[in-house]
């Protein structure tokens, strides 16, 4: 009952039809069942029902927008999980597949590895075999949460020059998960070139969200050890890949925009990150603008707040005002043409020096009056050739949720870590 009310307002707010103070009520039933849920749950001792209801908690505090308190439902299902010796059919084939989607959400919010648990061990390199589309996900999920954990084991490099982060030990080397990486990718060509060839749009759009994902994934391994965002430059391919993947998906979205069923095929995830989160890292870390631009049009157009928790018009806001600042453009002053050649797009070196890039930001959004919301951006900048930083601020009027939505709240955001 929480979790249904909480997703009603989670859909509602996101279309802005709701009166302001209308939230009031049900923000209050969802929570008087939440409470009464974990006062119930105190009396059992059923592990799978208690893995069970975790998963649920989890949603709840992410739709209640409590990463903290999400983190530790998260913490507490890991750790359950790691102990349950005897799998029944239900934990492995429901439980377990959604805390192992899940797992990934605490690096989002800062999360250490080093005191977070791990869903099990890594599994060594190997060859993979799907035989749906599910197992392929699943697979990558346990890839991407490899690659964030080493990612934080760096403790970011970038942001504090000459301190080296601790060694992440050789089952988390750099090398062993590209090579695990690699062998999912090839693994799922397989899959859709020779096992299953996907048929209808919804079926294609998800395998090029895996590849999507899993193309982010790599730019953020092979980047991770790196103390300049030149590093990104490298992999203008894999971001030219990303926007190509992403192409048919919105053209699949426009076409059947009056007949789409919420979501992109995958109604059981409807939390999902999805495409805008993906294509939000390209507006930020490439830094030809044609490609950035590309990414960043087609955020709009797979923009679905109704389906992505990521989905909201602040990211969105954010993508367009870093590609202003760094190229020195404003885009209210240019033709923005959908006729875009992907193919032509980043043959050349990025202009932009290092001291024109933003290498971090934070957001702090504004108690303001309905709809309109102020968010003030918090960009963190390298100055010319020193170690040191230099923060610029920066205003900007978002549409916003309802009022009773609208509460002060500090978020530390860093894209290198997303995927």
């Amino acid at each position: 009952m929480a979790v249904s009310s909480l997703y009603e307002t989670f859909t509602k707010r996101s279309r802005l039809d709701i009166a302001c103070g209308a939230d009031d009520q049900s923000s209050a039933f969802a929570v008087w069942h939440y409470n009464e849920a974990i006062r119930l749950l105190r009396t059992t001792t059923d592990r799978a029902l208690i893995l069970f209801v975790c998963v649920l908690f989890i949603c709840v505090e992410l739709l209640r927008k409590n990463s903290k308190d999400a983190v530790e439902h998260c913490r507490h299902g890991i750790n359950i999980l790691n102990e349950v010796r005897s799998e029944s059919d239900f934990i492995k084939n429901h439980v377990q597949p959604a805390i192992q989607n899940l797992s990934i959400v605490p690096y989002l919010y800062g999360a250490d590895p080093h005191s977070f648990p791990t869903l099990g061990k890594p599994a060594p390199a190997t060859k993979y075999n799907f035989r749906n589309i599910s197992e392929a996900h699943q697979s990558l999920v346990c890839v991407l949460v490899r690659v964030v954990r080493f990612a934080r084991c760096l403790t970011e490099p970038r942001l504090e020059p000459g301190r080296n982060g601790p060694d992440p030990g050789t089952e988390w080397t750099q090398q062993d998960i590209v090579e695990d990486m690699d062998a999912w990718l090839e693994g799922l060509r397989h899959f859709t070139g020779y096992i299953y060839v996907p048929a209808g749009h919804e079926e294609r759009d998800i395998c090029r969200l895996l590849e999507m994902r899993w193309t982010v994934g790599k730019v953020m391994l092979l980047t991770s050890r790196s103390n300049n965002e030149r590093a990104y430059d490298e992999h203008i391919d894999k971001f030219r890949t990303i926007v190509e993947l992403a192409v048919p998906a919105a053209a699949a979205a426009t076409a059947s925009s009056g007949k789409r069923k919420p979501g992109y095929g995958t109604e059981r995830h409807p939390l999902e990150l999805g495409f805008t989160s993906l294509l939000a890292f390209v507006v930020m870390k490439c830094r030809i603008f044609e490609l950035r631009l590309a990414a960043w049009k087609l955020m709009n157009k797979l923009h679905r707040p109704n389906d992505n928790i990521w989905s909201e018009d602040v990211t969105i806001v954010l993508g367009r005002r870093i590609m202003e600042l760094e190229h020195h453009v404003n885009l209210d002053d240019m033709k923005l043409d959908d006729d875009d050649d992907i193919s032509e797009m980043g043959e050349g070196d990025p202009a932009l020096v290092q001291k024109e890039r933003i290498v971090n930001f934070s957001a702090n959004f504004a108690n303001t009056e309905f709809p309109k919301r102020n968010v003030r951006f918090n960009f963190l900048l390298k100055e010319g050739q020193s170690k040191e930083y230099v923060v610029e601020d920066d205003w900007i009027s978002v549409k916003s949720r309802p009022k009773t939505q609208l509460l002060e709240e500090e978020s530390e955001w860093t894209w290198k870590g997303h995927c």
